[in-house]
């Protein structure tokens, strides 16, 4: 569902980055850093839950591992 819900959300930042770009040049360089600066942090967090949840499978695996 996140990927999904992701996916949908950088394809309307695309959208939005092309209309300004075809707006005005400034415009749209404008937005790019716009989009940019608030993508950032939503990318690091998405990162941060998948890594996380990697990570707790590789050492329940590891733990079943030693076990048997």
């Amino acid at each position: 569902m996140i990927i999904i819900g992701d996916g949908i959300h950088n394809i309307a930042d695309g959208l939005a980055i092309g209309a300004a770009f075809a707006e005005n040049t400034m415009f749209g360089i404008t937005t790019s850093v716009a989009i940019a600066c608030h993508e950032l942090p939503t990318e690091l967090g998405l990162f941060k839950i998948n890594f996380y949840f990697i990570v707790l499978n590789f050492l329940s695996n590891l733990k079943v591992n030693i076990w048997f």
